[in-house]
């Protein structure tokens, strides 16, 4: 559903080039083999970006405004090729702090990393002044996994939509990973502060 459209912040920025050229991986969040990451089993498909053979192809959202779906692997995206040969981008920003971050670490979370899937519009966030590490979507199993931490952000934020105590306690308990409601969590790599948010339909 997401290709084809355009972001509001459609453009194109320079892409943050790496000048490593083995097997590089999006540095502010897991690649394609990564558990949580948005891919599935090429079936014997190529790239359309380097023309080779892959074994997974990522199945993220693609804002750009070409049309039909894109074959892609994580090096094509972590490299720059893909969001340069598409014209695209691959998450948004959201959240507080972004107004502290360079410009060249919004685009690499922009062009040069692998987005994921949300129930209505997924978001990156950041912290002290950089792009925090995704983590991945999580139900309540997960969310406790993370510990005290990660549960407090999502109960500030669920608090400030106005939601009394009772009902923030029962939503924390239905999340679900694979289905409404989810939470995705996010690392600051500087403080190690979480960030977690939900979304559901």
């Amino acid at each position: 559903a997401h290709v084809g459209t355009t972001m509001s912040e459609a453009r194109k920025p320079e892409t943050p080039r790496n000048p490593q050229q083995e097997r590089q991986t999006a540095r502010y969040g897991h690649d394609l083999r990564h558990d949580d990451a948005e891919n599935a089993p090429s079936d014997g498909k190529r790239c359309d970006i380097c023309s080779r053979d892959v074994d997974l192809v990522y199945e993220g959202p693609v804002y750009s405004r070409r049309s039909g779906r894109p074959t892609i692997c994580d090096e094509c995206i972590a490299s720059g090729r893909a969001a340069d040969e598409l014209d695209a981008m691959f998450t948004d920003l959201g959240g507080d702090g972004w107004e502290d971050v360079p410009r060249a670490v919004k685009d690499e979370v922009l062009r040069c990393t692998p987005g994921f899937t949300g129930w209505q519009q997924e978001t990156w966030r950041a912290h002290c002044g950089d792009a925090m590490n995704f983590l991945g979507p999580v139900g309540h199993r997960e969310l406790v996994g993370l510990g005290p931490e990660a549960v407090a952000s999502l109960r500030r934020e669920l608090t400030s939509w106005g939601w009394p105590a009772d009902e923030v306690d029962d939503f924390i308990s239905s999340l679900d990973r694979n289905d409404m409601p989810t939470a995705y969590a996010f690392r600051c790599r500087h403080c190690n502060e979480f960030e977690v948010y939900a979304d559901f339909t």
